[in-house]
């Protein structure tokens, strides 16, 4: 629903009124309402988990009522449609390296982290129960080893294949984990 006095939607009224801090039941039953992908999780009573899930149901944030920011953290990971900020983001940063003054081996380093970071995303957005990478991430994967190269040439490459086998070994492992 669209609020014709402000434009903005209710959904997103009812995430920015949470604040930074600690978040209430009736604030997290609102925010569940709204959007599709945020669950109660651990309900224990006097406290509860707020979790953000993406539609295959791979886990993009949690955290306890009680932590003091709670909701800055669920305002940082959510949007309008209640998903995850892009992984191109950081595809963006990846390309954006070039233009900040460093030495060439600080840029290499910054890059292969950078690769390193954008792996460990696209790990947390597979499904669980499976060791295929959706095809969203499956692009991004591929396009970050077009940068990579692009940008920085063999030593690019080798930090785009050492972070591949590392994606690949955590998809081994939570694949056989929870079979």
């Amino acid at each position: 629903m669209t609020s014709t006095q402000t434009g903005t939607t209710t959904d997103m009224r009812c995430v920015a009124a949470l604040g930074d801090d600690a978040f209430t039941r009736e604030q997290a039953v609102k925010i569940t309402a709204a959007f599709s992908n945020v669950f109660i999780e651990d309900d224990q009573g006097s406290h509860f988990r707020l979790a953000v899930r993406e539609s295959s149901g791979a886990l993009i944030w949690r955290a306890f009522s009680f932590e003091h920011d709670a909701g800055y953290w669920l305002r940082k990971y959510i949007n309008s449609r209640g998903v995850l900020q892009p992984l191109n983001q950081q595809l963006k940063a990846l390309t954006d390296i070039n233009e900040v003054t460093m030495t060439l081996k600080q840029r290499r380093d910054l890059m292969a982290q950078i690769l390193n970071d954008l792996a460990s995303a696209v790990v947390q957005r597979v499904p669980e129960n499976s060791v295929v990478l959706p095809a969203d991430e499956s692009e991004v994967w591929a396009e970050a080893g077009r940068i990579a190269l692009a940008h920085f040439g063999l030593k690019g490459e080798k930090a785009w294949f050492s972070a591949s086998q590392w994606l690949t070994s955590e998809l081994e492992q939570s694949g056989n984990i929870q079979a």
